[in-house]
C-alpha cells in the first residue's frame, strides 16, 4: 500500500480546519454554516443509511428522513453545548454514530411484535415519518 500523498494530507487537514471553522461559525449563530455542514455530510450519511437499512425495512422509512433527523439532533445538541468542537474526523464519526443509533432504533421499532407482521406493512402502504416514529429519534 502506498503512503498517502502530501496532497491528500493537505486536503484532510483543510477539511479538519473547515469543520472547525464551520462549527465556530455555527456557535456564533451563522445559519449558513449549518447549511454548509449539511451539504458536506448529507450525501455520505444518506449512503450509509441506505446500506445499513435491512431490505425488509426499505419500504418503511426513507434514508433521507434519517439524515434530516441526524442533523436535527446534532444541531439541537450542539446549540445547547452538549458537543465540544470535535477534532479531525471526529465530526464525521459523531454524525455516523448518531445515524447508526437512529437506524438501530428504527429497526427495533419496526421489528416490534405488533409492527412486524408482513401483511400489516403492505396493507398500510405508508412509510413511517421519523416525527411520528419511535421516541428518541429526534
Amino acid at each position: 500500500m502506498l503512503p498517502p500523498s502530501a496532497d491528500s494530507h493537505d486536503r484532510d487537514a483543510a477539511d479538519d480546519h473547515s469543520d472547525e471553522r464551520l462549527l465556530k461559525r455555527l456557535r456564533r449563530g451563522e445559519v449558513d454554516a449549518a447549511t454548509e455542514l449539511y451539504v458536506k455530510y448529507a450525501e455520505r450519511l444518506t449512503q450509509v443509511a441506505r446500506r445499513q437499512t435491512a431490505t425488509n425495512l426499505v419500504s418503511r422509512f426513507d434514508p433521507e428522513d434519517v439524515v434530516q433527523s441526524v442533523f436535527r439532533t446534532f444541531f439541537r445538541r450542539f446549540s445547547t453545548g452538549n458537543y465540544d468542537l470535535p477534532e479531525g474526523e471526529e465530526l464525521w464519526k459523531l454524525l455516523l454514530v448518531i445515524s447508526l443509533n437512529k437506524l438501530r432504533k428504527l429497526g427495533l421499532h419496526h421489528h416490534a411484535q405488533k409492527r412486524d407482521s408482513p401483511g400489516r406493512a403492505a396493507a398500510s402502504g405508508a412509510r413511517t415519518s421519523l416525527a411520528g416514529g419511535p421516541e428518541g429519534l429526534d
